[in-house]
């Protein structure tokens, strides 16, 4: 199996994910890796003030 990207972005954090989608709305291809854990949206709270 082989795949073939133009950019790799190593992790999603506040830059990497913003990063990313802004190169795949340019044409890119763009790959993200990430060692953190999966998370959900029930994982994030809704409130800015929580």
């Amino acid at each position: 199996m082989s795949y073939d990207f133009d950019i790799c972005v190593i992790g999603s954090g506040a830059g990497g994910g913003p990063v990313a989608l802004t190169l795949a709305q340019a044409g890119y291809s763009v790959v993200v890796l990430e060692k953190g854990p999966w998370l959900k949206e029930d994982d994030f709270y809704k409130d800015e003030l929580a």
